[in-house]
């Protein structure tokens, strides 16, 4: 098999090739870094063909341009507001039941997604960005919510693996301050295959 062109460096349309993707198999594919801060996988064919030029704001960006009526539908804020909401209201969205499902709900002001737009601009939203909650069980809302990296944000999603407990399933952050385990410890357990009794036991 023929050795991939190394496309570090290139930049295709609003992308920057950062490296090359070896979780990927198959197709040969590329962290791409877009201008707008976003990074994103992309297949090298699609890069060398000109077939994907951006991260998906170029999308946005021309629907906006040319439909000057669509009241902010085709922002890419939008589809931040669109989702957080479906999270927190729609049971059949995959994501409803570490959301909705759990009480987490998006504040009535935010319903009305201009006032969504205004808090997001002043709060310091840029592309590239992830809405973050500070606490894990509070709601959407301006008091507890702030915009991260994308990097910041896996990492918040990582230490949020869900354990079960007397009280439900619980975000492993939580176990770890209601039961009074390091999360260390309770990681380590977790990955060990420790469960029931044996997993929540207070460390001596």
């Amino acid at each position: 098999m023929a050795h991939a062109i190394d496309l570090t460096g290139k930049q295709f349309g609003r992308l920057t090739v950062l490296s090359r993707d070896f979780s990927k198999t198959g197709y040969v594919y590329w962290i791409c870094k877009c201008v707008c801060g976003a990074k994103k996988s992309i297949a090298a064919s699609h890069l060398r063909s000109g077939a994907t030029r951006s991260c998906g704001c170029l999308h946005y960006d021309w629907l906006a341009e040319n439909n000057p009526k669509h009241n902010g539908s085709y922002e890419r804020l939008y589809g931040v507001w669109s989702m957080m909401r479906q999270r927190c209201e729609n049971p059949n969205n995959k994501d409803y039941p570490h959301y909705g499902g759990r009480g987490i709900i998006v504040c009535s002001a935010w319903n009305d997604y201009g006032t969504f737009r205004t808090w997001a601009n002043t709060a310091g939203y840029k592309r590239g960005l992830s809405i973050d909650r500070i606490d894990f069980n509070g709601p959407y809302a301006p008091e507890n919510c702030q915009w991260v990296t994308q990097e910041k944000q896996k990492i918040n999603t990582r230490k949020n693996r869900y354990i079960d407990t007397p009280a439900g399933k619980l975000a492993m952050s939580e176990v770890s301050r209601r039961y009074h385990i390091p999360y260390d410890v309770l990681k380590w357990r977790v990955n060990n295959g420790w469960a029931g009794e044996k997993l929540l036991q207070y460390r001596t």
